[in-house]
């Protein structure tokens, strides 16, 4: 079952995602019956992030998927927290605390999977200059900081029209460096601030 734009695709058979075509903005995975498995090309490289989400890049360092932590449910059961495991050329979801599955009883896994990084992004003046409003996707809000810092602000940049300048760059990677600020609803850069400095930005908790 696939549904809308941003939906949902729910497989009920062998919980493979093999040969599953796959949007190109995210989608949010539901398998029951087993352990969601998703196959890997033979020069695929996965980057494991803290927390369970993973991204997989093509050999020359292409963003070929992310997805964040998936949540995995025993029927009878209530959810628990879960990781992706590699298995040779496979990625399975697993209990983040390595517990065991029983075998008796059906799983139900879900996970966003995709590539996009950025929602939307507004615009907006502040003293004088653009001011972009930048809202990220819940795979966004997880990924690994080095997949934001270069994929995220790339599309970032191309959704709002944002110039490549390293005063808007540190300010917009400074959000998902902050814990706190990378749970905002939008992550906010300003052209009238001078943040060229990474640390300062930092120090000034993204407004500098």
């Amino acid at each position: 079952m696939l549904r809308g734009q941003h939906g949902d695709i729910s497989l009920h058979t062998a919980g493979k995602l093999d040969g599953v075509a796959l949007p190109d903005t995210n989608t949010r995975l539901t398998l029951t019956g087993t352990v969601l498995t998703i196959g890997l090309g033979k020069t695929d490289v996965v980057e494991e992030a803290p927390g369970g989400s993973i991204v997989v890049r093509t050999a020359s360092g292409e963003l070929k998927l992310a997805a964040e932590a998936p949540t995995l449910t025993v029927a009878g059961s209530a959810p628990i927290p879960g990781t992706w495991r590699v298995t040779g050329r496979r990625l399975s979801a697993a209990p983040a605390d390595g517990q065991q599955l029983p075998r008796s009883r059906a799983v139900r896994v879900s996970a966003t999977v995709g590539t996009a990084l950025v929602a939307s992004v507004g615009k907006q003046s502040w003293q004088g200059k653009p001011r972009w409003l930048i809202t990220p996707t819940e795979l966004g809000r997880t990924a690994p900081l080095t997949v934001l810092t270069a994929e995220g602000w790339a599309q970032a940049r191309r959704a709002g029209g944002i110039p490549d300048t390293a005063s808007l760059k540190n300010q917009f990677v400074c959000h998902p460096t902050s814990g706190v600020a990378r749970s905002k609803p939008s992550w906010n850069i300003e052209a009238a601030r001078d943040a060229s400095n990474f640390l300062e930005t930092m120090a000034a908790g993204c407004n500098p």
